[in-house]
């Protein structure tokens, strides 16, 4: 099995690697592209690479999908079960192997362009964290699309140490950190994967408030600072 793997991987004619001090992820590329709406499954195929002589866990999440309506996405691991609702999952990888990790793309018959973001995470946070994002390419489609379903705003990690990032949702101005008693403990200028720093604050439950560049509070979500 990891012979084989690791021959799949050495036959990528175009690899991108996100490279991490443990481990490796290897995706031939990024972009799925549909010709046919209506094609049950498009699926992108990927490895990740274990460089220690022991084995990890790797914690999954999908952190947002933009996706035409009626379109979903599934991960396939060595443990999962192809649910497109499962929303996080958990990969070992022996010592020195090399596992699959899989993206399927069920269009059911949506067509339209989109983003799926993932996340890749060692459980024991060893090692550094990779984003992966994928992008749905319809190559009939033109034009605006309004049809787009986007996730929920949401912050991450929850809990958090260091520092938090938000995700599904555009056009924010600022996010503001509140404690449990009302008062603002800090504020930021939001920017695209920006991770905002909370080092410095005491361990225990904050709101995040989101405010749009309309000064409107978009969401408060609760935080949990460790």
């Amino acid at each position: 099995m990891k012979k084989t793997l690791l021959i799949a991987i050495l036959t990528f004619s175009i690899t991108i690697a996100f490279s991490q001090s443990g481990f490796s992820v290897y995706v031939k590329d990024m972009v799925i592209k549909m010709d046919d709406p209506n094609q049950s499954l498009y699926t992108k195929r990927g490895y990740i690479v274990n460089h220690n002589n022991h084995a990890i866990q790797l914690r999954w999440e999908k952190l947002t999908e933009s996706l035409p309506q009626g379109a979903s996405v599934a991960i396939n691991d060595p443990s999962s079960h192809w649910d497109s609702m499962a929303r996080k999952g958990v990969i070992r990888v022996k010592a020195a192997d090399t596992a699959f990790f899989d993206l399927h793309y069920y269009p059911n018959g949506q067509s339209g362009n989109g983003t799926i973001r993932i996340s890749l995470e060692d459980v024991k946070k060893q090692y550094k964290a990779t984003d992966l994002t994928y992008s749905v390419k319809d190559l009939h489609f033109s034009g605006s699309q309004s049809n787009l379903q986007v996730d929920d705003p949401r912050v991450y990690p929850n809990p958090a140490s260091d520092y938090f990032a938000v995700d599904g949702i555009d056009h924010l101005k600022e996010v503001i950190v509140i404690n449990l008693v009302g008062q603002e403990v800090k504020r930021f200028a939001a920017s695209a994967h920006a991770k905002y720093d909370i080092s410095d604050l005491t361990r225990g439950l904050y709101l995040i408030r989101l405010v749009d560049k309309q000064e409107k509070v978009i969401k408060t979500i609760r935080l949990s600072k460790r």
